[in-house]
Formats: structure tokens, sequence, C-alpha cells
């Protein structure tokens, strides 16, 4: 059989260096990193942010809605 090689003849898988080119083209850039998760004051300053936001919005439509809730009687009260 012609086709076999015997242990002197055959070759050694190495590739080519066009080969390691290409498979290194391949390869993405940036490998993918979480970002910083917040710290503890950041989260609580913002928490806070988000309260005082939501309160004073929430004011103004009680302001503006509380002749209605006042109308609804002991069940409006609560809202206000």
């Amino acid at each position: 059989m012609q086709s076999e090689l015997n242990p002197s003849q055959e070759q050694e898988n190495v590739p080519d260096e066009s080969m390691i080119e290409k498979s290194e083209s391949i390869m993405p850039d940036d490998i993918f990193t979480f970002p910083p998760i917040a710290g503890f004051w950041r989260r609580f300053f913002a928490w806070l942010a988000d309260m005082v936001i939501l309160g004073v919005m929430g004011q103004i439509i009680a302001i503006i809605f509380s002749s209605f809730f006042f109308g609804l009687g002991p069940y409006g009260r609560p809202i206000v």
C-alpha cells in the first residue's frame, strides 16, 4: 500500500504560519468583563435621590387631585 507511510516518513501536524495568522485574526481582541458594581454609598445616595424625586412628584399629584381624593370620603384620606 503506497498511501500508508511508515513511522519514519510520517509528517508532524505542525500548522503553517499562514494558518496561525488566520486563527489569530479570528480570535476576539477584547475579552468581555463585567462593569464594576457600585458601592454602598453610591447606591445609598441613588436611593435617596429616587425617594426625594418620587416624593415631590407624589406631593404634586396629591395637591392636584386632593379635591377628588377628599370627595372619596374616608377611603381617599390614606392616599393623601
